[in-house]
């Protein structure tokens, strides 16, 4: 029973002692690749002018509003914002006026800038240009604003005026 042991542990030992033999080795290179696509997303909140004073404020006056939008890019990635004439533009081709309808066939006139002293109209379609952005990557977006104006002593009845516009980002 001694030898039985004695030569159990032996073998034990020798089998753990020993390591696996190769008859050689070769090695393969494996190129690894991948690309980053440049992708974009926008969102963006509602142009709220709240109320139109035709016989007040606003017959020498615009009525003026704001909303935000908000571009993300793949980092480095190149966009251009653009916001078309809306549902019911006046004119074609690339000098449209935006309109919000009201009933019937009434329609109070405005526009969209990019800058806050409404000097660079905002839309491809409406004698207005694009506006440029680059991605920083991640999720940080890029924080624009534009800038509504509804202009004054427009002779319009009394109601709800509503338009919307599409705002796209082309990358």
């Amino acid at each position: 029973m001694l030898l039985k042991r004695t030569l159990f542990l032996l073998l034990g030992a020798f089998l753990c002692s020993t390591s696996a033999v190769s008859a050689g080795s070769a090695s393969a290179t494996m190129t690894v690749t991948a690309t980053v696509i440049a992708t974009c997303t926008i969102s963006s909140g509602n142009l709220a002018f709240g109320n139109y004073d035709a016989i007040g404020t606003n017959a020498t006056a615009p009525l003026l509003g704001t909303a935000a939008i908000s571009a993300t890019c793949t980092q480095g990635a190149s966009a251009m914002v653009d916001i078309d004439a809306g549902l019911n533009p006046s004119g074609t081709g690339n000098a449209q006026q935006r309109r919000m309808k009201g009933t019937g066939t009434n329609y109070l006139a405005y526009n969209i800038y990019s800058d806050s002293s409404h000097s660079h109209a905002w839309g491809s379609k409406t004698s207005g240009s694009t506006v440029s952005v680059t991605g920083s990557g991640g999720t940080t977006p890029v924080s624009l604003t534009a800038y509504g104006s509804v202009p004054s002593a427009q002779n319009v009845p009394v109601g709800a005026y509503t338009d919307s516009v599409a705002v796209t980002i082309n990358y």
